[in-house]
């Protein structure tokens, strides 16, 4: 019996040297430690922004001037739509050239040409289709298709004032100039086609032009510095015969660029590559 217990006490202590002696592979056995979170779940990194161009650096502003000489510049937004004004003044000739529009088939008085336009006569609504005929005038004037009205609703896109006592030389993007003298001389009748020459006149820091309107009595052109001394207005008053004279400003901003070898690519593309008519050549 004594044997016995002898033979288990070391067979423990056995066991307990052994566990002292290989912890390795003990504790193999362990249970794993946490997982790595998948890819999917790791905060991505925000991409970093674009760094954004450095503004560009505005024009240096063109110093206040004094007087109309210098280059200018066509400013659309501040002008007068011209084709508008133009339009208007046709539409006004058809409401004036028209009259009283007769009842068709001409009632009353009666056949052949009664109401509502009787047999074998009477107005466009009659059978079969007899008198009346068009309304007169119902096409009105065609001013926008005037060759001596394009030069004033096509305005330059850039312009350049020459002041030269007693003569004003204004000169477009196509080269063409437009000369104005103020000491009252009696102009030629006669011109090469090239220039444009009429009279103007003085009316304290405004310029103000004599000149034959292309569809009747009259026309100017006026022209003035703004208050800021950075625009020029340039106000034209055309006579219409009987009718209301048409009216229309452009504004021209101050630039240092002066005329170019052609028209710019903001230029009207509907203004017409032409020579200016004399003004003072009689109108038709």
């Amino acid at each position: 019996m004594r044997k016995i217990r002898i033979a288990n006490y070391l067979a423990w202590v056995g066991l307990g040297i052994a566990f002292f002696v290989s912890p390795s592979g003990v504790r193999a056995q362990a249970a794993p430690g946490p997982l790595a979170p998948p890819p999917d779940s790791q905060p991505q990194q925000r991409p970093q922004p674009m760094a954004q161009p450095a503004p560009k650096p505005k024009p240096p502003q063109v110093p206040p001037r004094t007087t109309l000489a210098g280059p200018w510049k066509l400013n659309t937004e501040e002008s007068d739509d011209a084709m508008q004004k133009v339009r208007a003044a046709e539409a006004s000739t058809v409401n004036t050239n028209a009259g009283p529009r007769p009842y068709p088939g001409g009632y009353p008085g009666g056949y052949p040409g009664g109401y509502p336009g009787g047999y074998p006569g009477g107005g466009p609504w009659g059978y079969p289709g007899g008198g009346g005929g068009p309304r007169q005038g119902s096409g009105g004037e065609d001013i926008a298709g005037n060759p001596k009205m394009q030069p004033l609703i096509h305005p330059s896109d850039v312009l350049s004032v020459d002041l030269k006592n007693p003569e004003v030389d204004m000169t477009d993007d196509h080269f063409k100039k437009l000369i104005f003298y103020t000491d009252g001389r009696q102009l030629p009748k006669s011109s090469d086609g090239n220039d444009t020459e009429a009279l103007a006149h003085w009316s304290g820091n405004q310029l103000v032009s004599d000149e034959k309107s292309p569809l009747g009595g009259k026309m100017s052109r006026t022209y003035e510095l703004s208050g800021d001394g950075r625009k020029l207005y340039e106000t034209l008053h055309i006579d219409h015969g009987k009718k209301s004279a048409i009216v229309i400003r452009y504004v021209y901003n101050a630039t240092n660029t002066d005329v170019q070898s052609g028209p710019s690519e903001e230029a009207d593309p509907d203004r017409p590559v032409l020579k200016r008519n004399p003004d003072s050549a009689d109108s038709q």
